[in-house]
Parts: structure tokens; C-alpha cells; sequence
């Protein structure tokens, strides 16, 4: 088998040099967290999502749970805020099925204060009926 000789430009001499190189290119691309996020939701997932009016004059944003996914469409459960922008409890029997062109942004994990209640780590801009 016959070797291969590369030259390298003068500047890469050494493996320092070419580690440092690796490291510090401006040519890679660069990723953050949020870009390698799935745009799939999971069921449990939190997800503060976009609902029209009858007339679609206005358009209000609820928290909603993620139920189920399916390959067009998400089932959510509403919630409704509780005393506090940050503090939502669950709505029974408010069951929607929307696009994946709804969901407005993915919500963190909040803490569960009880079966149906629930506190986000930050004030969340809702814009409920």
C-alpha cells in the first residue's frame, strides 16, 4: 500500500498548532443547544401554543401540556394561569388538537406543586379569554 504525502501549509507545523486551528476556525460551523433541539414535541412536553378567535380577529396564547404527537398534529391539554404569571393549573376536559405551526415556543419542565398545578421558573406572557 503506498503512502499518501500531504504538505501542510507552513503556518500548521505542529499538532499544537493544528489542535489550536481545529478549535478556533471560523470556517465550522457553529451550533448551539436550542438549534439541535427536536422541533417534535414529546408527550409531557409544556408548550406555549397560538389559538385564533371564531373570527380570527384576535389571537390569544395559552400553557398547554402535549398529549400526543402524530405526523401532522399535536393533542394538548389547556392550562389557564393561577394568581401568578408563572403558576398555571390544568384545565379539565380542555382537550385541542393543533399544527406544529402553533406552538409558539417549548416551555422548561415546571415544578409540579400538586396533581393539576404547576410553577415555571419565570413569568410566562399568556394572552387568555
Amino acid at each position: 500500500m503506498a503512502s499518501a504525502s500531504i504538505e501542510l501549509p507552513a503556518s500548521i507545523e505542529t499538532s499544537s498548532n493544528l489542535m489550536e486551528l481545529a478549535t478556533t476556525s471560523k470556517d465550522m460551523p457553529s451550533f448551539s443547544e436550542e438549534s439541535l433541539v427536536s422541533d417534535v414535541p414529546n408527550e409531557g412536553t409544556f408548550v406555549l401554543a397560538k389559538f385564533s378567535s371564531t373570527r380570527g380577529k384576535k389571537t390569544y396564547k395559552y400553557v398547554c401540556r402535549v398529549q400526543e404527537v402524530s405526523d401532522t398534529k399535536i393533542v394538548v391539554t389547556g392550562l389557564k394561569s393561577y394568581k401568578r404569571k408563572n403558576t398555571f393549573r390544568i384545565i379539565e376536559d380542555d382537550i385541542s388538537i393543533i399544527d406544529f405551526d402553533d406552538v409558539v415556543t417549548y416551555l422548561p419542565q415546571p415544578e409540579n406543586l400538586d396533581a393539576e398545578l404547576f410553577k415555571f421558573p419565570y413569568n410566562i406572557d399568556v394572552y387568555e379569554v
